[in-house]
């Protein structure tokens, strides 16, 4: 949609649209909030009196962030990171829905689908997936530790900045330039959802609802597994992570570090 826009509208084309670099830009556009959110996390958990006394120090500006706030707040974005990779590594729509199948979840897929279950090949790679995944899992522990400076408790409010009209308005502008190019994946799939036909146009050129219909009445099991499954799902690893961290930062059970990793 975007390549069409461009082409019909000025002649050029983003080569990096499509194949691999089209998957890498799409899947940043996807994740990166979850980035963004962890990170605002730990930044608001950071103990305002080690800000304040920085800025006593001389610390100020960009200089303040870059050197003790960012630093403080590496278990947020790192953590971000780490979730950003576990969930890229085994994304498999993206990947098919640009037709870029050349990689481990998408060769699964495809094996599977084709030759079936008792495919060894299939079984390696998803062997290899779940590998990856424990092995960023414990680069990421080995690299932050148990222990970090930051601490959770507020001393009191945080101070704002005053940006001013024109500071305000580059804010919003930075802000618009940043979410637009981000919910493109998602207009396109909102788009592809209500159209009847999409040819060579920027837009499609007829409307439908039959897709609507066809999910959410008469097939509709499709959906009430999906949240019955997930409400599942959030409910048991609530419990399991609730208790698991007790045990970790609470209490004195033996082996805890083998099951902090």
């Amino acid at each position: 949609m975007v390549n069409l826009f461009l082409l019909q509208r000025f002649g050029l084309s983003l080569p990096f649209m499509e194949g691999l670099p089209g998957v890498v830009l799409v899947q940043t556009l996807l994740y990166f909030p979850v980035i963004m959110v962890a990170t605002a996390a730990a930044l608001s958990g950071i103990d305002r009196g080690l800000e304040e006394a920085a800025q006593m120090l001389g610390a100020s500006g960009l200089r303040l962030h870059r050197r003790i706030l960012l630093p403080l707040a590496r278990r947020g974005y790192a953590a971000g990171a780490l979730l950003t990779f576990i969930r890229v590594v085994d994304d498999l729509g993206t990947p098919l829905m640009l037709d870029y199948p050349t990689l481990l979840a998408p060769q699964a897929y495809v094996r599977v689908t084709t030759v079936g279950l008792a495919d060894g090949e299939a079984s390696v790679i998803c062997a290899v997936l779940i590998a990856l995944s424990l092995v960023a899992l414990w680069l990421f522990t080995r690299a932050l530790g148990r222990k970090e400076l930051t601490s959770l408790g507020q001393s009191g409010k945080r101070s704002g900045v005053s940006l001013g009209a024109g500071g305000t308005a580059g804010a919003w502008a930075l802000a618009a330039l940043l979410l637009a190019p981000a919910l493109l994946p998602q207009v396109g799939v909102l788009l592809l959802s209500v159209s009847r036909e999409w040819g060579p146009t920027i837009l499609p050129s007829a409307y439908t609802a039959d897709h609507y219909r066809e999910v959410l009445w008469r097939t509709p099991h499709y959906l009430w597994n999906t949240l019955r499954y997930a409400i599942l799902a959030a409910c048991v690893d609530m419990v399991l992570g609730t208790v698991i961290a007790w045990l970790l930062l609470r209490g004195r059970t033996r082996g805890a570090g083998w099951l902090h990793a």
